[in-house]
């Protein structure tokens, strides 16, 4: 006999359902063959990977409907999120903008020196605008040093 038969009876060994001399039969060939042996652990392992699958618990009815809501009211405060962007940048730069505003105000107000009244340049400027303003006299318009044609 060939592996590909002993291949069924392996299956109904590790499942438990071979008796008698079909059940001897096969583990002795099982003692002879290495590959049969290693097919058999590894039905074994699948067994009692499959025995521990069936202690999980079944799936909640409501699932499904939690997942979808859930879904829903992600969706929904994604949405309130992209409304509410050009309301957050205004107030960030209205903010922004105050804050400058006071720092220039208060830079200006401590940068200059209390005002005194004018400063002497600027009465200067004022008086020689003032005097270039008046008419001239005769004598101021005659050239020194030039005597009057006669």
């Amino acid at each position: 006999m060939t592996c590909e038969v002993w291949e069924e009876n392996l299956n109904a060994l590790v499942d438990g359902e071979l008796s008698g001399t079909e059940k001897e039969k096969t583990l002795i060939h099982i003692a002879q063959c290495p590959a049969c042996r290693r097919e058999k652990e590894i039905l074994l392992l699948f067994k009692k990977s499959a025995a521990s699958v069936e202690n999980i618990p079944a799936m909640p009815e409501s699932l499904g409907q939690e997942i979808i809501s859930s879904l829903k009211r992600k969706e929904l405060s994604q949405t309130r999120l992209k409304r509410a962007w050009p309301l957050r940048l205004s107030l960030v730069a209205s903010l922004g903008f105050a804050a400058a505003m006071a720092l220039f105000l208060f830079k200006f107000q401590f940068s200059h020196e209390p005002s005194r009244g004018p400063s002497l340049d600027w009465i200067l400027a004022a008086h020689n605008e003032y005097a270039m303003s008046l008419p001239l006299s005769q004598t101021e318009l005659a050239l020194p040093g030039v005597e009057e044609m006669q």
